[in-house]
């Protein structure tokens, strides 16, 4: 009878931290992906860059991650792992594109709105407004995962705390100038 009763707890125990991991509050129209989307929700071979006097300027993954860590406050040894870019629809039926990367150790999740230069089909993309970054302490592998649609941030939920960055860019030229500048993405 014992070992039901653990059995039961823990079965209650595991629906339970299921159900709050369902939750988000602070959701108000979320990114879903559809696996038959040309191009694939995640998109190989994308190059990210922005616009510079009518000129699209590729950078590189190290200049992303720089300006992550400078637009969001992140520690400076903040390393990402999983970088990819990612096609979806909204709720409304907008396609919409985002470069994600999470943190080494779990912790944080970033995630910038890309907008496409010409064809989606080019795999090109301009950064293209709003930046998003979720970190927690408690939900290291699944949960407090940023989404970014516009210029709207949204965490999913998490069973511990997770804490919301968001930021809006205007000028990504002078943005990248300044940290090409100071040698970031070298």
């Amino acid at each position: 009878m014992k070992n039901f009763i653990k059995a039961l707890l823990g079965l209650v125990l595991f629906a339970g931290i299921l159900y709050a991991c369902s939750e988000n509050s602070d959701e108000k129209e979320t990114i879903k992906l559809k696996s038959d989307m040309t191009p694939s929700p995640v998109i190989d071979n994308a190059t990210i860059g922005y616009m510079n006097n009518g000129t699209y300027v590729p950078i590189s993954q190290a200049l992303l991650v720089g300006y992550w860590k400078y637009k969001l406050n992140l520690p400076a040894d903040t390393n990402f792992t999983n970088i990819h870019v990612i096609g979806g629809t909204s709720e409304t039926g907008q396609l919409s594109y985002t470069v994600s990367g999470r943190s080494e150790n779990g912790t944080v999740s970033v995630t910038s709105v890309l907008k496409p230069v010409g064809e989606p089909a080019n795999a090109m993309y301009m950064m293209a407004g709003g930046t998003c970054s979720c970190e927690t302490t408690a939900c290291s592998w699944s949960g407090c995962d940023a989404q970014a649609s516009g210029s709207s941030c949204y965490c999913t939920s998490c069973s511990g705390d997770c804490k919301k960055t968001s930021t809006v860019e205007t000028n990504f030229a002078r943005a990248f100038a300044y940290l090409k500048s100071i040698g970031v993405g070298k």
